[in-house]
């Protein structure tokens, strides 16, 4: 009986996990992104982004995370404890960038490695960083894949 009882709250449990809501970009009941979402970065780096720059950041499953650093494709992964989110160092593609595309990346890595917190709010993502700096994202149209 006790077994049951326990199975049952288990499964009370999880189907209210697989329960749609939020906004979109957003899982519910969270104020993290949902996986599958694309984000531009739109804002906080030290270099200023030209309208073409391409830096991105995508959630995928497991707390993985992948976009384009404005020259080279990255992944890594994410590890949320509490309200606390850090990254793992990322890996990335070896394309040589000079010039600006160069320093946009760097000035990007560098950022990814304070990612102290992020949240969704008014449809933007909020990147905060262990130096209270913040960087601003964007939801792309690639959002129609978000689970």
């Amino acid at each position: 009986m006790r077994t049951k009882l326990l199975l049952g709250g288990v499964l009370a449990m999880l189907l209210s996990a697989c329960q749609s809501g939020g906004a979109a970009g957003q899982d519910a009941g969270s104020s993290l992104p949902k996986t599958g979402t694309q984000w531009r970065l739109s804002s906080g780096l030290d270099v200023k982004l030209p309208p073409a720059a391409e830096v991105t950041l995508e959630f995928g499953a497991d707390g993985a995370i992948s976009g384009n650093s404005g020259c080279n494709r990255y992944n890594g992964r994410m590890t949320v404890e509490g309200d606390s989110v850090s990254l793992s160092p990322l890996a990335a593609t070896k394309r040589g960038c000079v010039g600006l595309r160069g320093q946009i990346e760097s000035s990007f890595f560098a950022a990814m490695a304070k990612v102290d917190a992020m949240s969704v709010d008014d449809g933007k993502l909020h990147v905060k960083l262990s130096d209270g700096s913040e960087l601003l994202f964007d939801a792309t149209a690639n959002t129609g894949n978000a689970k």
